[in-house]
């Protein structure tokens, strides 16, 4: 609905559960808000405890306790992420399959290569809707135009009796079934009925 419908769309509703930020907020949440939108940003549990946020930073992601986390998210903006995408030095190979995900959706980290991948078409092709890929269905129905990804099958049926989408698919992709100037051909389905057996 962001993209589509133009509706401003943000990480958090800072408004919904603000009354109990403190212990039904998610560090994350926490740290987004106080930083986005200066709420959430209140007294934390052991708020005597003050922590060095420079101290293991490198390492915050396994190495700080939540509370510390916590503390230099809403403190100084440090940690807020779930997941440190940073570390590493672009060795992601053993990163959980959810790191990968957050880092590379939300910070363009951890991304499958871009370079093509050669994809077996014919492998689960007979439930290819619902069990590929999206990278999938675009190498082998996009880049290499199998026709059994089509959304409509050109070859069934006759054209005068194809929906008008249907006849526009076919027409356009597979120049199949296309309306001629003279309109749609018709049939007089009385004209031979005496002889329909023969001919």
């Amino acid at each position: 609905c962001c993209s589509v419908g133009g509706a401003i769309c943000e990480a958090f509703d800072c408004n919904a559960g603000l009354d109990k930020f403190e212990t039904g907020w998610s560090i994350e949440k926490k740290g987004w808000c106080c930083k986005n939108k200066n709420l959430g940003c209140g007294k934390m549990p052991g708020s005597n405890v003050v922590y060095d946020c420079r101290a293991g930073f490198d390492k915050w992601e396994q190495g700080w306790s939540q509370a510390k986390k916590q503390y230099c998210c809403e403190k100084e903006g440090k940690s807020c992420d779930p997941w440190d995408c940073t570390g590493a030095s672009g060795n992601h190979a053993g990163w959980l399959v959810e790191k990968k995900a957050w880092c590379c959706d939300n910070k363009q980290v951890a991304c499958l290569t871009t370079s093509v991948i050669d994809y077996d078409c014919n492998a689960g092709k007979a439930n290819w809707e619902q069990g590929w890929s999206a990278g999938k269905k675009e190498y082998c129905c996009g880049t290499e135009g199998h026709t059994f990804c089509d959304p409509f099958d050109c070859d069934l049926g006759v054209p005068q009796g194809w929906s008008e989408p249907k006849r526009a698919f076919c027409c356009s992709m597979r120049s199949k079934g296309c309306v001629t100037t003279g309109g749609p051909v018709t049939f007089d389905c009385h004209a031979g009925l005496d002889n329909w057996k023969n001919g």
